[in-house]
């Protein structure tokens, strides 16, 4: 199922750095714990557009760093890329 989830929201008319967010929602679906490794590979993008992605949600306070490439989404980042999974469903369904 996250296969074939990640796989739609690739094709998202979205930012990369909202992608970023919703992929590692799907990756990490109890601790929201996440590394930048782990997103890179699973959208198919370099390490370095990962983390500059990432620094512009934290930025936003949507994710923290734990320590060198960990990241946990916050509150409001769980929020957002709920909402971005959300829309993803409900679009699916038609």
């Amino acid at each position: 199922m996250d296969d074939r989830v990640i796989r739609k929201i690739k094709t998202l008319n979205l930012p990369t750095s909202l992608k970023v967010l919703a992929v590692a929602r799907v990756l990490t679906p109890e601790t929201q714990v996440f590394t930048v490794s782990d997103v890179s590979k699973a959208l198919g993008i370099t390490p370095q557009a990962t983390y500059m992605c990432l620094m512009r949600l934290a930025k936003k306070g949507l994710v923290t760093k734990l320590v060198r490439g960990a990241y946990v989404l916050t509150p409001k980042g769980l929020r957002v890329a709920e909402e971005i999974l959300k829309s993803l469903t409900k679009y699916n369904k038609y």
